[in-house]
């Protein structure tokens, strides 16, 4: 007898047990999580938002402390595009009405460093293109500015075709392995065009403030983004 209502307990088909049912998320969970993603939101916008503030700090004491300047237009008979949001700068001329001279400058590339830690010199990477005729027969230097003094690193001619230079031309040797006679004219051959150490001086000096203007418009850009 004992073994049967053992049996009628445990049998599926005269009590067949009833699924498992999940519970039912309740008005106060919904609301829970609604909460959560609106803090998440909140904490969201309070970093962006600090980060504005951090920008307009940072930009702020650039322009107080580094005081950028307007950049120079002219200088030695050169036009000079500063280029902004680009890392280098432009300087033309025409020399003797038949000559058109192209100078691109880039900011501080390099340095060395001298005996003390504040002893530094930097450098700045030159190409300059002295063009005749229409534009496809150029002479071309390439020349390094330090501080005070402007040097030949190589010389070249190459014609243009349809504006497009030639690829992979022979550079020929070496500025420093030249005959000295033969530098000689070539540093009077650019003196005479405004291409000299003063320009040098004055491209240094130029790209200080460049840095400067460059980084607050960097910051400038990324402050107007956050801000959209």
């Amino acid at each position: 007898m004992a073994r049967f209502f053992n049996y009628i307990r445990t049998s599926p088909v005269l009590f067949p047990r009833c699924p498992r049912l999940l519970p039912t998320p309740s008005i106060t969970h919904l609301h829970s999580h609604q909460m959560m993603g609106k803090i998440a939101e909140m904490r969201r916008s309070a970093f962006q938002e600090n980060l504005i503030r951090i920008l307009r700090t940072e930009m702020n004491c650039d322009i107080e402390l580094r005081c950028p300047k307007e950049p120079v237009k002219q200088f030695g008979g050169f036009t000079v595009d500063s280029r902004p949001g680009k890392q280098y700068l432009q300087l033309r001329k025409t020399h003797n009405k038949k000559e058109d001279i192209k100078v691109d400058a880039t900011m501080f590339d390099g340095f060395i460093s001298g005996e003390s830690d504040t002893d530094v010199k930097h450098h700045i990477s030159l190409v300059v293109d002295i063009i005749k005729g229409e534009g496809n027969n150029v002479l071309q230097f390439i020349c390094s500015a330090w501080p005070s003094t402007l040097g030949i690193e190589k010389v070249f001619r190459y014609q243009q075709q349809k504006l497009v230079p030639i690829m992979n031309p022979f550079m020929g040797p070496d500025f420093k392995d030249m005959d000295e006679d033969l530098q000689e004219s070539l540093l009077e051959y650019l003196e005479e065009r405004g291409i000299n150490d003063d320009l040098a001086v004055f491209l240094h000096d130029y790209v200080v403030n460049k840095d400067v203007c460059e980084h607050v418009r960097w910051m400038g850009n990324i402050k107007a983004y956050l801000e959209k």
